[in-house]
């Protein structure tokens, strides 16, 4: 039998059966340690008692979680929130208190051996965003050939993509043709999600049948903190994963030699098609990619959805012992910082020798509000030897900036700034750590003497958003009502953005046809113009390098 026709048709029975059937048991822990913060797992698996287990839960067809199972049941409510309490750890912990301050709330560490070296919350549900497109590649090569010849379909590029999420440039058009190693690439470096819907489809028929793949991969790899609905990672409601589940999926996809390349490059060249010109899709990965430096890291991918946050997974070697790291639910720098930190910690551990992590500032919020100015509470994680707070008008730039120095800085901090007139700032905190290195946290404010509501707010003519923390949005801001454009002064922007997106009066990035001073452009599902050919509902039309229509 073919081997893409035995895919699809195990798929169709796996997500029937995922659907109508309930998922194995498994088992806590004997020793009561499951609600432990930090652990550090001295060995592999340890036995299990008998009988302790958790009830069993069935996942319907639209991906909710049935049941009755009341850990399981606050899945959708801890996706992408505060970390819940880990769901049925299936292995006791050997405890051992880490001495390291780490921002991302579920890590796990895991030795080449597959055991827990240490972790956090290694078992909380937590959205993965785009490190679910490792376990994606993962699948694909297992039942398709790298040289398969895949088409583009108008459905892939339009269904369930996301408006400004990531992907090379120009996005992937109807009725292009790539080799599968070309979308694995665009996949893996560029984050490109309508790749995985396109994988997907040419692997197993449908998004559907191509996540019961997934789900199928994962009870065998013995995992069963997980529940993946789509191929790429955009958030879904009832799509999944944990710290421990994805180190080892990375590990497995380490271990696979076509995965593990693509995941260790950092650029790859995309051939010309009919429709587009050569694309060049680049790692994302800051450490892979060599914006950051860490010894030992060979392969990684990075993840950010508004629900997610921030995630990574990152596998690194040094003298024979190769580790795998998962972070989630944290900030995108901070996820580098706290890899490099357990990185570091993890080696030197294993040698006996001290390390103390580089210092990082998280956790800036704004306390309290009067007529003069705002008090901000933050936390300096690790060793740190002096800190500062700087400050200036957004709509000045830095030459107005304004420093407060804290020179005894401790764990947690609270500070008063008082502001020379309303309008936007931008704050950061400053620390020191002992061996020199500085760590920044930039957030931006907007000062009118009140404490301002979440949502949209107009001063002075224009428009700004304020998100939960009453922090001002800057660059892009995701919103339930759309996705907003920010200019550098924090106000809401329209018209053309970077040259690529184009937003509207009210500031939400558009997709669709539109008409701008004469000229008709058209903005596809992820928001980026269309240039060169592109088939529209199967029509097909040529815009000029700009975007525009030629007639």
């Amino acid at each position: 039998m073919n081997k893409r026709i035995g895919a699809l048709l195990a798929a169709g029975l796996l997500f029937f059966a995922a659907g109508c059937g309930h998922k194995d048991t498994a088992k806590a822990p004997a020793d009561g340690t499951a609600g432990e913060n930090i652990a550090l797992h001295a060995s592999a698996v340890a036995e299990t008692s008998e009988g302790q287990t958790q009830e069993d839960q069935t996942f319907s067809m639209d991906g909710a979680v049935t049941g009755e199972a009341s850990e399981t049941e606050s899945v959708g409510e801890n996706i992408g929130g505060t970390a819940g309490t880990p769901v049925d750890p299936a292995y006791p912990h050997t405890l051992k208190k880490v001495d390291l301050d780490v921002d991302s709330e579920g890590w796990c560490v895991l030795n080449a051996d597959g055991s827990i070296y240490m972790a956090n919350n290694e078992f909380a549900p937590f959205a993965p965003a785009s490190i679910t497109k490792v376990l994606t590649a993962l699948v694909t090569v297992e039942w398709v050939g790298m040289d398969d010849v895949v088409t583009v379909t108008e459905s892939e590029v339009r269904d369930n993509i996301q408006i400004m999420s990531s992907g090379v440039s120009p996005s992937l058009k109807p009725g292009e043709k790539f080799t599968v190693r070309d979308l694995l690439n665009a996949l893996l470096l560029s984050s490109t999600n309508a790749a995985g819907n396109v994988l997907a489809d040419y692997v197993a028929g449908s998004n559907d049948a191509f996540a019961g793949m997934m789900n199928r991969k994962c009870e065998e790899l013995g995992l069963t903190h997980s529940q993946f609905l789509n191929p790429h990672g955009l958030d879904t409601p009832g799509h999944y994963t944990c710290a421990y589940d994805m180190a080892v999926i990375l590990k497995a996809a380490c271990e696979n030699e076509e995965v593990r390349k693509i995941m260790g490059s950092v650029s790859y060249k995309i051939p010309a098609t009919e429709y587009s010109e050569e694309r060049v899709a680049y790692m994302g990965h800051a450490i892979v990619n060599g914006t950051r430096a860490v010894n030992g890291v060979y392969a990684g991918k990075s993840g950010n959805t508004h629900n997610a946050g921030a995630t990574l997974v990152t596998a690194v070697s040094r003298e024979g012992k190769d580790l795998y790291v998962c972070t989630m639910h944290s900030d995108d720098k901070q996820s580098y910082e706290d890899t490099e930190n357990l990185i570091e910690y993890a080696y030197a551990s294993m040698k006996g020798e001290p390390y103390q992590g580089k210092v990082i500032c998280h956790d800036i919020r704004i306390k309290s509000v009067d007529e003069k100015g705002m008090t901000f509470s933050f936390s300096i994680g690790n060793p740190a030897v002096s800190a500062r707070m700087v400050y200036w008008d957004m709509a000045k730039g830095t030459d107005s900036a304004k420093f407060l120095d804290l020179p005894a800085p401790e764990a947690h901090m609270e500070k008063y700034i008082e502001f020379p007139h309303p309008g936007a700032y931008s704050v950061q905190v400053f620390a020191t750590g002992v061996r020199g290195e500085e760590y920044g946290k930039t957030e931006a404010v907007f000062f009118t003497g009140k404490p301002l509501e979440p949502g949209m707010m107009q001063y002075n003519g224009c428009m700004y958003v304020i998100d939960d923390n009453g922090m001002l949005a800057t660059g892009t801001a995701e919103t339930a009502d759309g996705i907003y454009s920010i200019y550098s002064d924090g106000s809401v922007g329209h018209g053309f953005v970077g040259g690529r997106f184009y937003a509207g009066a009210d500031g939400r990035i558009v997709t669709g046809w539109i008409e701008v001073n004469g000229e008709k452009f058209y903005c596809q599902a992820d928001g980026r113009l269309a240039t060169g050919r592109m088939i529209i509902d199967g029509t097909l039309y040529t815009f000029n390098e700009n975007g525009a229509l030629q007639k």
